[in-house]
């Protein structure tokens, strides 16, 4: 293996002792690979003079280069040390990226000792030592980042995107660093926007401000597509990239060492701007995400205009293979930017609402008519034998298929928590593509993935005979594992909800466009999908045969269950909402995970997997 990959690299680089017995330095050399040793341990007292050697070394050392340790522990962070200083990593990228590329192979104590070295997101920072022209500033309250973009042979400089309240502080840094400010620029006109421009320009005369001419905002100058700002001896291009607001540009900055892009609200550090305000278009923003941006160099910088978790930098490269939103295909990246918001958690409630209304029916007949059995009993003694013949098959066609999706979706739960092995070991596609016979589990996870949704989920089917049989068990039986396995899945619920309030990080409630960016049509929009989460309310029907006074305790009965189940979503959507960017995460082990809550994560996705396949268990027991 090593004579192998000897053949193939030109450089190699140890990074523990020499004396290791994993090391062939000869047999590496004899394929004549350049060979560096360069032993060191992540740890409080490792000196900076090895850390630099290191970082060096990478640096130099001829490509393809291969890192080596013994347990990929210190390569990782040796590569990580390295891109950091190339990339201007500060912490949070640094730990965003050991996440998106699974390397678990660093260790946390590594990973601590890592980001303990990156510097914060702060004010001033040069974004990398190879290109000292784009200084990075940010605003914690708004959790804004501007840019102080510098020729160095000329000194005139340019602002972009600078934030009202930061007015004083960019302009004394402009002073410390004997800089002539030529232009403000701002990638595009919103309210969370309130540019320093026109201030500035009170202060400094000389100094013109810019913006997109399809922003309708006024400025000194205003720009399209294809235009280009000159200042110095540098050049901005500009790109219009619209779908977040019409007059969105992304400026394209191209130096002797490196590119950037100040992509504003519409490409953001595993993330884009919303699409659901006034002028949002979520299918015109991926076009031009995909067209404008995504078609630069991979390693060309990505400088958003907001960063919410201490990331300062990306790139690329990065954003096209990492990205959770633009990774979707287009027609899925635009449902989800149409249904984003936390406001959704109002939709629960009104959802709630709506049942009860249809409920009143129910309560009614339950009352009137005290016998076991849903809409088919009621229909066969308020309409006759035919309706009930009809509504008993829809509502076991309901149960059936509702209760086969939330198999499967038990099942890509399971699939997700155990890994690839599992996917392809259990389900068998009738897609696109065919399998050899001898295909092992890894060839199958590489070229012969699930192409459409056509396939047989052998975990899926096994879960619904197993919750049959647990049914044909009896009643007694059946009624110990509800209980039981309820008791447990209330007490889940309370556990996400405590964790997601006490790590909440986003402020839902600064505005009302940042609560209900939809406004009331999108609350309606995702009240009529939530209708649909209620199904079963009318189970407490069934009972009316067993009800003392089933006059009183039915209608109870029913406004107390939807009432309760009602206000569990809320919270519950309301918490995760509190803890996630829309879009980040699609459900609280997601959230928890990238939080860095890994206990929690791992204790919330197995509670999910032992509790979900209850409500597979309640369709057949209907």
């Amino acid at each position: 293996m090593v004579e192998k990959l000897a053949e193939e690299c030109k450089g190699w680089l140890y990074v523990n002792p020499e004396s290791d017995p994993h090391f062939m330095p000869e047999k590496i050399k004899s394929k004549g690979s350049k060979v560096e040793v360069c032993p060191f341990k992540p740890s409080k007292d490792l000196s900076p003079e090895v850390v630099e050697k290191l970082v060096t070394l990478v640096d130099e050392m001829p490509r393809p280069l291969m890192i080596q340790c013994t347990s990929a522990n210190r390569a990782a962070v040796a590569l990580l040390l390295w891109m950091a200083k190339e990339r201007g990593y500060t912490q949070g990228p640094a730990e965003l990226l050991v996440k998106d590329l699974s390397l678990d192979t660093v260790r946390p104590e590594a990973l601590e000792w890592l980001t303990s070295r990156l510097p914060e997101v702060r004010t001033g920072r040069i974004i990398t030592a190879k290109s000292p022209e784009v200084r990075q500033l940010f605003d914690e309250e708004t959790s804004t980042l501007t840019y102080l973009v510098t020729c160095p042979e000329t000194s005139e400089a340019v602002l972009i995107d600078p934030v009202l309240e930061q007015k004083d502080r960019d302009l004394q840094v402009l002073k410390e660093l004997n800089l002539k400010l030529k232009y403000v620029i701002n990638t595009h006109c919103h309210a969370d926007h309130i540019t320093s421009g026109g201030l500035i320009r009170k202060d400094m005369p000389e100094v013109k401000t810019i913006i997109s001419e399809a922003s309708g905002a006024k400025a000194d100058m205003h720009i399209k597509h294809g235009d280009t700002i000159s200042f110095g001896k540098l050049q901005l291009e500009v790109r219009a990239t619209p779908g977040h607001t019409d007059g969105c540009v992304t400026f394209i900055l191209k130096t002797k060492t490196a590119s950037f892009a100040f992509t504003g609200d519409t490409l953001l550090i595993r993330g884009c701007g919303r699409t659901d305000f006034q002028q949002g278009n979520p299918r015109l923003l991926y076009q031009n995400v995909y067209e404008q941006i995504f078609t630069l160099p991979g390693e060309t910088f990505i400088c958003p205009g907001h960063d919410y978790k201490g990331r300062g930098v990306s790139s690329v490269e990065e954003e096209r293979r990492f990205n959770p939103r633009l990774t979707k295909s287009v027609d899925e990246f635009a449902e989800l930017m149409d249904n984003l918001g936390p406001s959704a958690s109002l939709s629960w409630v009104f959802a709630g609402i709506a049942c009860l209304l249809s409920g009143f029916a129910y309560m009614e007949l339950s009352a009137r008519l005290p016998t076991r059995g849903s809409c088919y009993t009621f229909s066969y003694h308020g309409l006759g034998e035919l309706w009930a013949v009809i509504g008993a098959f829809c509502i076991t066609l309901e149960y059936g298929i509702s209760g086969a999706g939330v198999a499967r979706n038990w099942s890509q739960k399971m699939g997700s928590f155990l890994g690839d092995e599992y996917k392809h070991t259990v389900f068998f596609y009738f897609g696109k593509g065919t399998w050899p016979a001898d295909a092992t589990a890894a060839q199958l996870a590489d070229n012969y993935a699930r192409t459409d949704d056509n396939y047989l989920d052998l975990s899926a089917a096994f879960l619904t005979a197993g919750c049959t049989l647990l049914l044909m068990g009896g009643l007694s039986l059946s009624k110990a594992v509800v209980n039981f396995m309820t008791f447990l899945k209330v007490l889940l619920v309370i556990f996400m909800v405590i964790c997601g309030f006490i790590g909440a990080s986003q402020n839902i409630f600064e505005s009302g466009e940042v609560f209900a960016p939809g406004g009331i049509n999108g609350v309606i929009n995702a009240t009529t999908l939530l209708f649909f989460g209620f199904i079963g309310f009318d189970e407490v029907c069934c009972l009316s045969s067993k009800a003392k006074n089933a006059s009183r305790t039915m209608p109870l009965a029913l406004i107390g269950t939807l009432a309760i189940a009602a206000m569990v979503s809320f919270t519950a959507q309301l918490a995760i909402s509190l803890i996630s960017q829309p879009g980040q995460a699609s459900d609280f082990g997601v959230a928890f995970e990238q939080m860095g809550w890994t206990v929690i994560s791992w204790i919330v996705r197995l509670g999910e997997l032992i509790l979900l396949p209850l409500v597979v268990w309640l369709g057949p027991k209907e």
